[in-house]
């Protein structure tokens, strides 16, 4: 009998490979089977999922550090987790175009209330609702792009006072960062809206609790007090608003150029 993985020599009494660790399964597939897996992954009580949005919660340090330390077996990996969340997050915006009206739509009087210059408002209202849509549509590129950008904004942050992890590490921070906070953002994000409070200030809402949990990320991974992680937060904060606000400048000048020549 051979490994079906590594092709390794095995005898009939190996349940799991000596070579690469994986199970032996020599039962036919059968939906039974398909379920008990599913079941074992996602929803009982010492699955990987479960432990690993857990302890990312409550002791990031232990996810983040074990990886970045070689860990593997006890959390689901980075990649993974990523994988997990922007599958959610792409579910989570089918259901908010399935089932809500106009989720991603922006209140355009904010921006026209006080302006006299205006001659259409309507118009406005519409591309900045049609801007908007086109930013949900491509989040998920959106979000991946932002990790190793908000990579080098933590990298720099403890460039001067801290060089414990480098830029790839930073890397595996801020992807189990934003892939925990896309979770986190999912699951309030889905009371929010079921309230009346659509997408985008329910998006308002929830920054204040990303800075917040990324502060708490700073606390327990570099072991710094409440009041470095708080001086350490508004630098990131600082860094961070500059460069999204470019960022978003650009993205939101971009989709009105793309609405303005699809009308």
């Amino acid at each position: 009998m051979h490994c079906k993985n590594c092709n390794s020599n095995l005898s009939s009494k190996h349940k799991y490979c000596y070579d690469c660790g994986a199970k032996v399964i020599t039962q036919r597939l059968t939906l039974k089977h398909i379920v008990a897996n599913v079941n074992a992954q996602f929803f009982n009580y010492d699955n990987k999922f479960l432990k690993t949005f857990l302890h990312l919660l409550s002791k990031p340090e232990l996810v983040i550090e074990g990886y970045i330390n070689g860990v593997r077996k006890k959390y689901i990996n980075v990649i993974q987790y990523l994988a997990i969340s922007l599958t959610l997050t792409g579910l989570y915006f089918f259901i908010l175009n399935t089932f809500y009206d106009n989720p991603f739509a922006i209140d355009s009087s904010i921006f026209i209330a006080n302006s006299e210059a205006v001659k259409n408002p309507e118009s406005i209202k519409e591309i900045t609702e049609q801007t908007s849509k086109i930013m949900g549509n491509y989040y998920s590129l959106i979000y991946i792009i932002s990790i190793p950008i908000s990579a080098i904004i933590t990298w720099l942050v403890f460039y001067f006072s801290d060089r414990k992890y480098n830029y790839t590490e930073h890397i595996i921070l801020n992807t189990y960062y934003s892939s925990q906070l896309s979770l986190i953002n999912i699951t309030l994000g889905i009371i929010l809206v079921t309230f009346g409070i659509n997408y985008m200030n329910t998006s308002l809402i929830l920054t204040p609790i990303s800075f917040l949990y990324l502060a708490y990320i700073f606390k327990r991974v570099y072991k710094l007090s409440f009041f470095m992680a708080f001086v350490n937060i508004l630098l990131f904060g600082v860094f961070y608003t500059v460069t999204f606000a470019i960022v978003g400048v650009i993205v939101v000048l971009i989709g009105f150029i793309i609405v303005l020549i699809m009308k």
